[in-house]
């Protein structure tokens, strides 16, 4: 009879604490609802919200129409995120807006294994007159001399990877060629030598491109920082990327106390910062900001890993695109014999060279409007933020600038590829290049912009005129692929692969 009763008490217990449950799991999405509706407003959006997850469950299982449906309501849309109000902006006046507003106030928005991997003080988290220091002490990195020197160094390492991508595509047959991780490690490669210059063992950088890509693997993962978990592993490639960037900072400021040449991009920074701290130490002042070696290699793997997707993105675009319009490719190959000539009298490549390929360069613009490689960048309101005179997005929500939807805003047929609305005789930049936002704007624009588009530009052109390829037809070759920046969704896969003579 006891043990009966026990049984009975038990299930009572199990029972009570299960309606509990229920209550409050009601509670909180009646709360949540009412919250979601208040902070709605007038502005189109889903009528219910699923509690605590939101849209998750959309935007995992169906990106590409989570996301297509989202733009489809509105210049200004609602919804919710795990269990915070989202609002995305269409509309490109109001992101641009935002873009501007970028602050302490409204700051940038970025995955939550971000702060994890790179730290608080990440040049994407930091703002006001500290992150309006640091990149007037970048500036140096990006004059047209420095952009010079990396380009004979972007020219060579596309010209060697394309001839390994050739030897793949033979070695693969009718597997094909999957361009995204050969250009991927292009871009790994290509940025290591840009940045970091000679200063790299070859162990060194083998051991780089292992523990890089664990940091490429967590940035994405189950944010759960324990031994086992994608992210640990990232934590741990961080803590021995950021110690070998602290040696090669050492190096590259003892190079430069020498009055040697710049000859990568850690140089042209360090040529400054090695004057202003030898001229501290002699006036007994404090060393200047962001001039630690350890500070030096933090900023410094915020740049290789802002730089590495996105570019990785754009060029795996780009190959899709040369495919897509065989036309576009011949009138890329045409300027750049005419330009740069063939054999033993092509010139070298350089930024002077670079600026006489017109139509090149419109090609480059357009990939970059029509596929930006980073088309959404949440942003959290820690403040109210009027967006418009009848409308104020409420404290902590987060907030979406549509960089895709922008791009398209007053361009004639936005939906087409079409280079030569960049040319001088339509100009449609004069008229809309304002609500092209590829590169973001205000104080968290993109600096190392000219930079990208050299490379892009080089790329495309070598391309065009040294190498013949063809598009594989497959089922999802025409979707995206969200990762958090865009691919096509097979990662463009050719059919073939092969370097010939430029004529």
């Amino acid at each position: 009879m006891f043990a009966l009763l026990q049984e009975i008490s038990n299930y009572a217990a199990g029972s009570s604490w299960l309606v509990l449950s229920l209550t409050a799991f009601v509670i909180l999405a009646t709360v949540e609802q009412a919250l979601y509706i208040f902070r709605k407003k007038d502005l189109p959006g889903p009528p219910f919200v699923v509690p605590l997850i939101g849209c998750v469950a959309q935007m995992v299982m169906g990106p590409t129409e989570f996301w297509d449906s989202q733009m489809a309501r509105g210049k200004l849309s609602a919804n919710g995120l795990l269990g915070k109000f989202m609002v995305m902006s269409t509309d490109a006046k109001e992101s641009r807006k935002i873009f501007e507003s970028c602050s302490d106030k409204l700051p940038l928005y970025l995955h939550p294994n971000s702060e994890h991997l790179f730290g608080s003080k990440n040049i994407s988290f930091i703002n006001g007159a500290y992150h309006k220091e640091l990149r007037r002490r970048l500036l140096p990195m990006f004059t047209p001399k420095a952009l010079g020197v990396y380009l004979d160094m972007q020219a060579k390492a596309i010209r060697e990877h394309i001839q390994q991508w050739e030897a793949q595509s033979k070695q693969n047959g009718a597997k094909g060629l999957e361009m995204k991780p050969v250009i991927f490690e292009l871009n790994t490669l290509t940025s290591l030598a840009v940045f970091l210059g000679t200063y790299l063992t070859d162990e060194q950088r083998a051991k780089f491109q292992i523990e890089y890509a664990h940091l490429t693997d967590g940035y994405l993962a189950f944010p759960i920082n324990l031994p086992g978990f994608a992210l640990h592993r990232g934590v741990k490639a961080r803590r021995w990327v950021i110690k070998m960037l602290e040696e090669v900072t050492a190096l590259s400021k003892a190079r430069m106390r020498t009055g040697a040449e710049p000859s990568c991009l850690l140089d042209f920074w360090m040529q400054n910062t090695v004057k202003e701290e030898d001229e501290a130490l002699k006036q007994a002042q404090p060393m200047p900001p962001h001039s630690s070696n350890h500070d030096v290699a933090c900023v410094t793997l915020d740049f290789l890993f802002a730089a590495q997707d996105a570019t990785t993105a754009a060029l795996t675009w780009a190959v899709h695109l040369m495919c897509e319009h065989p036309d576009v490719v011949t009138k890329v190959k045409d300027e750049y014999i005419r330009v740069r000539g063939v054999g033993a009298n092509a010139k070298p490549f350089t930024a002077d060279l670079l600026d006489e390929m017109q139509y090149t360069n419109q090609v480059v613009r357009e990939m970059l409007r029509h596929r930006p490689p980073v088309p959404l960048v949440p942003h959290r309101a820690a403040e109210e933020f009027q967006i418009r005179d009848n409308y104020t997005i409420p404290k902590g929500s987060v907030v979406i600038p549509c960089i895709l939807s922008s791009n398209k805003q007053g361009f004639t047929n936005p939906d087409s590829f079409d280079p030569d609305r960049y040319s001088p005789e339509r100009n449609e930049e004069a008229l809309y290049g304002k609500n092209v936002l590829t590169f973001g704007a205000g104080p968290h624009s993109c600096l190392g912009y000219r930079y990208a588009q050299n490379h892009m530009a080089c790329f495309v052109a070598t391309l065009a005129a040294e190498t013949q390829f063809s598009r594989m037809k497959t089922p999802k070759m025409n979707d995206i692929m969200y990762a958090p920046t865009v691919y096509p969704a097979d990662s463009c896969m050719l059919t073939s692969f092969r370097v010939v003579e430029a004529h």
